[in-house]
This record gives C-alpha cells, sequence and structure tokens, in this order.
C-alpha cells in the first residue's frame, strides 16, 4: 500500500551553525561509514546550503550514503549542488575549484 512505509529517527541534534553540523556528521560518519544517513535540514537555506556544499568539500566525509531532505520552504539553486556533488569523484584540489566556481 503508497505511503505505508514507516521510519526511524535514530538522533536528533540541535546545531546552531555549518561547524556544528559537520562536526555532527563526522560523529555519524565514525559511527556507521557505509550505512545510508537520511538527514533532515531544519534552517534557512542559506544555512542548508552552506552544509551540504561544506559536506561535499570535506574528504573525510563520505558522499554517496548522505540523503539531505530540506523542510520548510527552502529554495535552493539546486544546479549550484548538483556541480558540487557531481565532481565528488574528482581530486579534492578539483573539487574545490568546482564548488568554488560554482558559488
Amino acid at each position: 500500500m503508497p505511503g505505508s512505509e514507516s521510519f526511524q529517527v535514530s538522533t536528533v541534534r540541535r546545531i546552531s551553525n555549518v561547524t556544528e553540523a559537520l562536526q555532527f556528521l563526522r560523529g555519524l560518519e565514525e559511527q556507521s561509514r557505509w550505512e545510508h544517513k537520511y538527514v533532515v535540514l531544519d534552517c534557512s537555506a542559506d544555512m542548508a546550503k552552506e552544509i551540504v556544499v561544506s559536506h561535499v568539500r570535506d574528504i573525510t566525509l563520505g558522499k554517496r550514503t548522505y540523503h539531505y531532505l530540506l523542510s520548510g520552504l527552502v529554495s535552493l539553486n539546486f544546479n549550484i549542488l548538483y556541480l558540487c556533488y557531481y565532481h565528488t569523484s574528482a581530486s579534492p584540489s578539483d573539487r574545490q575549484r568546482y564548488c568554488s566556481r560554482s558559488l
């Protein structure tokens, strides 16, 4: 039956800046590197953008196991996020250059 799937919230964290968000994501990464992580960002569009772009730029964080859900009326330029995410297979210096160019 459609819509009958359930989910379980395992961790909730209140953050006040991008640095705290990345520290939290690094902790998740240490606990379960290969598991899928579904992250709900309930914050301003600017902060959500900074978190996602900073995550892509951080070479210590996995990329393929994270899935973001943006709550509320968050409107981001998805072309910027797609460009940064698309180039995660590039070298760290190239990734930095691609993401910097798109901002």
